[in-house]
């Protein structure tokens, strides 16, 4: 009996593991998670904002996944040695027929000194924190929130803060004016990557509503509860990094070839290079998805998405599947670009290659799309897409 082995637990490694499954061939599925949580971290920045709670976001691996086709192992990955083909955790070494990285990536502070320190949106514990954060202080003193970095987590969660303070402020009577939501982008506009016409909505929108939105304003350092763009001073009493991902540590200390591109959130930035079959050459046995992996090959640029990472992990899985059935694999091709965009709790922006559509409704589609596929993950079914 063939052993793959996953490693992760978010999009593309429950998906790979669910659709493997499914395939009913006779292999044993191994799916290894430092932690027995699979977030939904694109609804991360509402349980910051205090708009969702901790049951809407996760999902229990060790429930979700255990059974007698897959076995989840609650442990941390320390490396990978691809000659003898066995993964070294924590707690054991584990050997594989076939291997799956789907670990996503880890936050890149681009060396930019105290950055480490500010607080963070990646867990469901990152989010509580803020939260509870906002919860306790708002209405005590004036506050001054600063979002560092202006891509979709950050864009996300300035808008639904901003709305959070509103409704607060006029549930209990307070001057909303006392608290300032700050964006701070190095780009030279918010959502890089986005088409003009959706970054111009995102912007104009954010500021009416009272964002202060700053771009071209590189962050050159943090010191105390002040950060810095070169001469210009943001002062802050919470201050949240969202400024971009870099390659996980699991794959830059193994032997896998790499792609350093330093890019923000839903650029090209680092990760694991892996061909149009989603494989790591010289190591065709190693398959990669997601936020994890780079594709040099493709046409455009594979933005890195919670979306892309399911649909990469479809053709990981049927290309496993065609390999022990000595069947063609299929080369991955990416989807159109559909993106849905929060700019608040009530406002959303859909956008569907290069056509745009905003409002209430689309923020309202978002949410139930969203709410609907950890769903259908808590009754261990496998959901047909996120957002269509």
């Amino acid at each position: 009996m063939k052993k793959v082995v996953i490693l992760g637990g978010g999009f593309a490694g429950i998906e790979t593991a669910l659709r493997l499954k499914q395939y009913k061939d006779k292999i044993e599925i191994i799916v290894v998670n430092k932690d027995d949580c699979f977030t939904f971290i694109p609804s991360l920045y509402e349980t910051a904002a205090g708009e969702l709670s901790e049951g809407d976001v996760c999902v229990l691996l060790s429930k979700l996944l255990g059974d007698k086709k897959i076995h989840f192992y609650h442990d941390e990955v320390e490396g990978v040695n691809l000659e003898k083909k066995f993964v070294k955790t924590k707690k054991a070494e584990i050997d594989f027929d076939f291997l799956v990285v789907t670990v996503g990536a880890e936050t890149n502070y681009f060396g930019i000194p105290g950055a480490e320190f500010l607080a963070n949106l990646k867990t469901k514990d990152d989010a509580e924190s803020i939260y509870e954060f906002i919860d306790i202080n708002i209405g005590k003193k004036p506050l001054q929130f600063v979002v560092c970095g202006g891509g979709l987590t950050g864009v996300e969660f300035a808008g639904t803060l901003q709305d959070h303070i509103n409704t607060v402020s006029k549930e209990k009577n307070l001057d909303k004016n006392q608290y300032k939501v700050t964006l701070v982008e190095r780009a030279g506009s918010l959502l890089p990557g986005l088409p003009k016409k959706a970054i111009d909505y995102a912007e104009s929108y954010l500021k009416n509503k009272g964002i202060v939105v700053n771009t071209n304003m590189p962050i050159t350092k943090i010191e105390r509860n002040l950060i810095y763009s070169n001469e210009t001073v943001f002062p802050f009493d919470l201050a949240v990094w969202c400024g971009g991902l870099k390659t996980h540590s699991v794959i830059s200390k193994s032997s896998f070839p790499l792609s350093e591109a330093a890019g923000g959130r839903g650029l090209p930035g680092g990760g694991m290079i892996v061909n149009e079959y989603l494989q790591v050459k010289d190591y065709l046995f190693v398959f990669g998805a997601g936020d994890a992996v780079c594709l040099p090959e493709q046409k455009v640029s594979v933005i890195k998405t919670a979306q892309n990472a399911v649909d990469q992990a479809k053709y990981v899985a049927y290309n496993i599947h065609a390999l022990l059935g000595n069947k063609k694999m299929k080369k991955y091709v990416q989807k159109k670009n559909t993106f849905y965009v929060a700019l608040g709790k009530d406002m959303g922006m859909h956008l569907n290659g290069e056509t745009l559509k905003t409002g209430k409704a689309i923020k309202q589609k978002k949410d139930k799309l969203e709410l609907n596929y950890v769903k259908i993950l808590t009754k261990g079914k496998i959901p047909k897409t996120i957002y269509g």
